[in-house]
């Protein structure tokens, strides 16, 4: 799916890269799929990565279009950089904390998903540090409350 729509977000900008990050079993079917759809040299397969906040950083946008989602962290740490993130519906509401994430319908034509992409690619990163830390989402604030929690019962 991602690839059919990178393929039409190509039409519109040929300068465009995607990022895909990750690995898994269907890794080389992906490959294999990028080539036949003739947009390979525009795919960036980056494997597991220690560094996701930094790569999201370079990001024009964050696309989740999963099928099926717990809860992604992915989601959290895209809207904590302030990229625009765009999910499929079957993403849990609960990740969208902040203004940053739009959802999509998988039913969707794939040249809406296209379009979604570019115009919310060409928008200014916002900073939502403070709103997702009052959400309860910071890793300073939630390593000393395990801290603490831990050390009161031992």
């Amino acid at each position: 799916f991602i690839l059919k729509v990178f393929e039409r977000i190509l039409s519109y900008n040929q300068n465009a890269k995607l990022f895909l990050v990750g690995d898994g079993p269907l890794r080389e079917e992906v490959q294999r799929q990028a080539k036949e759809l003739c947009i390979a040299n525009s795919v960036i397969f980056t494997g597991v990565r220690s560094d996701v906040n930094r790569l999201l950083q370079m990001f024009d946008a964050f696309v989740l279009p999963s099928v099926y989602e717990g809860l992604p962290v992915t989601v959290v740490e895209a809207q904590a950089a302030g990229v625009p993130t765009i999910i499929s519906d079957n993403v849990p509401k609960e990740c969208m904390l902040t203004p940053v994430v739009t959802s999509r319908s998988l039913q969707d034509d794939i040249d809406i998903w296209a379009r979604h992409i570019v115009v919310r690619a060409n928008e200014p990163k916002m900073d939502f540090s403070a709103e997702l830390t009052n959400k309860g989402f910071n890793i300073d604030k939630t390593a000393k409350w395990l801290e603490d929690f831990y050390l009161e019962r031992s």
